[in-house]
Formats: C-alpha cells, sequence, structure tokens
C-alpha cells in the first residue's frame, strides 16, 4: 500500500517541487532530475521541523549521514508522522525535544565519551530544528576562545 504527498525537497542552494512516496520498505523523493529511494533499514531518524514557524516539514537522516528536508505545506505533518510511525522500527522524533533527547540518550553518550563535542552539538542543533538544508535554519556553534 502507497501514500503519495505533494512536498518541497529543501537544499541550501536551492527547492525543488517533489513526490513523497511512503510504501511497505522504503520512502522515496521524487524530483524532475531524480528518484531517491530510502529503504527504512537505512534510515536512522526522522526529525519534525518547523519552516517559517508552521509544523510543516520534516527531516530524514539516513546511516550514511545524507539528510532530506521535506516541506509539505500546507499539510501539518501530523498525518504523515501517523503514517511513518505504523511502519518498521524508525527513530521518529514523536515527542518534545527534551523527552527525545532522554530517550535516545544522547546526553549520556557525550559524558560517556561516546560521541564527541562536535557530534553532541551538532545533534543539539538538529533536536532544537536546525539543518544545513536551509540557510535560515543553519545550526549554530559558540565560539571558542584561547589564550
Amino acid at each position: 500500500f502507497q501514500y503519495i504527498f505533494k512536498c518541497q525537497k529543501i537544499r541550501i542552494s536551492h527547492i525543488l517541487n517533489a513526490l513523497f512516496v511512503i510504501d511497505d520498505e522504503s520512502l522515496h523523493i521524487i524530483t524532475f532530475y531524480s528518484h531517491k529511494i530510502l529503504n527504512f533499514n537505512n534510515i536512522s531518524f526522522i526529525y519534525r521541523k518547523n519552516r517559517f514557524h508552521l509544523k510543516n516539514s520534516i527531516e530524514i537522516i539516513t546511516k550514511e549521514g545524507k539528510s532530506y528536508l521535506l516541506d509539505f505545506t500546507p499539510i501539518h505533518i501530523a498525518k504523515i508522522i501517523s503514517i511513518l510511525e505504523k511502519k518498521q522500527k524508525i527513530q521518529i522524533q514523536t515527542e518534545s525535544i527534551s523527552d527525545f533527547i532522554s530517550s535516545i540518550k544522547i546526553t549520556e553518550k557525550w559524558q560517556n565519551n561516546s560521541i564527541s563535542n562536535f557530534e553532541y552539538l551538532m545533534y543539539l542543533n538538529i533536536l532544537s530544528g536546525r539543518t544545513t538544508n536551509d540557510s535560515s535554519l543553519y545550526p549554530i556553534f559558540p565560539w571558542i576562545f584561547s589564550d
């Protein structure tokens, strides 16, 4: 069974109209130029995103570190998230940011030196809605001064 949604694929340099297809084994992002198939077992996380202060977007992060930001305006992403939750075991941010950070134990991994400072800051940026795919939401990092 398939679900098909119109969306926009957001990149830092351009925006493309696309179709987002959810089938039994994968997600498809289809533009005029490409057809990207993301198997569920190759997806690390799916995050909810607010774009222009609207709950209209998701960001898909693959195990290879690739990122896909999709804007579904005017559709509210709750409908899409509810469909994705019924699929195979994908980590989807469905709760608040603080609860999600606790559930994936990212702070503990950082405290135990399992991940670097940079990785921890990137997780915090991503979970707070930042992305490298949109210049208005680009990640921020603290300045570090030394003598």
